[in-house]
């Protein structure tokens, strides 16, 4: 009968099953991480801290283009040809800067820095209570790994913000800049700026959605994502963030209440901006061309941003970051 299975028919299709059982064991083959920088963490924090830990000591960073009304206004930032203790700096800075954000600078950043700073390693209490600032996104020595983009998309965050942290202008200051969350698969914005005027104006903000970007991807792909989400849920983010702004006295009270309504209102002082990092080389030359078309309520100059960091090896400052974060257990 035609419907009956013969001993070719089975044997045909174990090979099939076969042949189609590794390809996909093959596309879904896990590139070997690589190594560290191969600076210890103690070196490492001289070399910062003879700059004042500052990322844009070892960090191209500038304004690509100033734009104009419905165009992006975009910094570029470039890690490219360091040397290796010059790259580890970099990966130190943002470790630190991860510790102090989620210990709130509190006893467990005292512990680990210290440990780091006498080249011990922590054990019992300290260690425990360190471990609970560590894992999330970066796991524990010896424990499974997270996967390798939460921790290249969370770097790329922290990127962003100490870029946004150390970029001055002269015609606006930062009230308060969201730092990143505690964990990459937390609900809500990626970033929040929070501008005084420095030209009599009026307080302005800007919502930011953080991607990376590695491989042969476009980069298209990547920013059309990333204002779709902000097009889409914009206006919740700013909801949420609502309440714990507006607690705050000052400035950032009186703007921390008005941040949704001034999104649907589409207002002159509300903005958005995307930030990618990736490993590109040679980076793109005009990663945000589109954005105007995306957002056309915000056309004033300035209410449309983006931030390009280019990294050469993202990925091995990502794993270096998270050795100097295991370095004291």
């Amino acid at each position: 009968m035609s419907g009956t299975s013969t001993p070719a028919k089975k044997s045909a299709k174990k090979a099939a099953n076969k042949v189609a059982a590794a390809s996909a064991a093959k596309a879904k083959a896990v590139v070997p991480e690589p190594v560290p920088i191969p600076i210890p963490a103690i070196l490492a924090l001289a070399t910062a801290g003879a700059q004042g830990d500052r990322l844009h000591a070892f960090a191209d960073a500038a304004l690509d283009d100033a734009g104009i009304g419905g165009v992006c206004r975009w910094h570029h930032a470039k890690v490219l040809a360091l040397p290796d203790d010059e790259r580890a700096a970099i990966a130190w800075i943002v470790a630190q800067a991860v510790m102090r954000s989620r210990t709130g600078g509190g006893n467990a950043l005292d512990i680990w820095h210290t440990a780091i700073t006498t080249e011990t390693k922590l054990s019992g209490k300290d260690a425990r209570l360190v471990e609970l600032f560590i894992d999330d996104v970066f796991g524990l020595p010896g424990g499974i790994k997270p996967p390798a983009d939460h921790l290249l998309g969370h770097v790329g965050e922290w990127l962003w913000y100490l870029h946004l942290s150390e970029f001055a202008e002269d015609h606006r200051a930062i009230l308060n800049l969201e730092s990143p969350k505690f964990g990459v698969t937390e609900q809500g914005a990626d970033g929040l700026a929070l501008y005084e005027s420095l030209t009599g104006g009026d307080t302005s903000f800007c919502l930011w959605e953080m991607k990376k970007l590695t491989g042969t991807a476009p980069m298209s792909g990547t920013t059309g994502k990333a204002y779709r989400q902000l097009r889409k849920k914009g206006g919740k983010y700013l909801a949420k963030l609502t309440k714990s702004y507006a607690d705050q006295p000052g400035l950032v009270g009186q703007l921390g209440s008005e941040l949704a309504e001034l999104w649907v209102e589409e207002s002159s002082r509300a903005g958005v901006g995307v930030s990618v990092a990736t490993d590109r080389v040679p980076p793109e030359a005009a990663p945000f061309t589109t954005m105007g078309t995306h957002f056309p309520q915000f056309d004033n100059p300035g209410q449309l941003e983006g931030l390009l960091f280019t990294v050469e090896d993202l990925w091995q400052l990502a794993v270096t970051v998270r050795e100097y974060l295991w370095t004291a257990l």
